[in-house]
């Protein structure tokens, strides 16, 4: 992996902990406490795939490529 990619993994990664640290349930819109977990968790199983991939295809780490697990949703 080249440093722009860590660096830009990182970054990403430093994004997702700033929103999951303002995330909180709102009883005006409950809804989107959990619309907003959601892309967080998809978020972060994105940059996991990204992670693991070798040659184009993901490795077999339990990691499912975000883009099936959208599909199946």
């Amino acid at each position: 992996m080249t440093r722009a990619a860590a660096n830009n993994i990182a970054n990403a990664l430093t994004g997702i902990a700033d929103r999951l640290a303002m995330l909180a349930p709102s009883h005006r819109d409950p809804e989107r406490y959990h619309v907003e977990k959601n892309e967080l968790v998809h978020e972060l199983h994105k940059l996991a795939c990204e992670l693991y991939v070798d040659d184009g295809v993901a490795k077999h780490r339990g990691i499912v490529d975000p883009r099936q697990r959208r599909a199946v949703s």
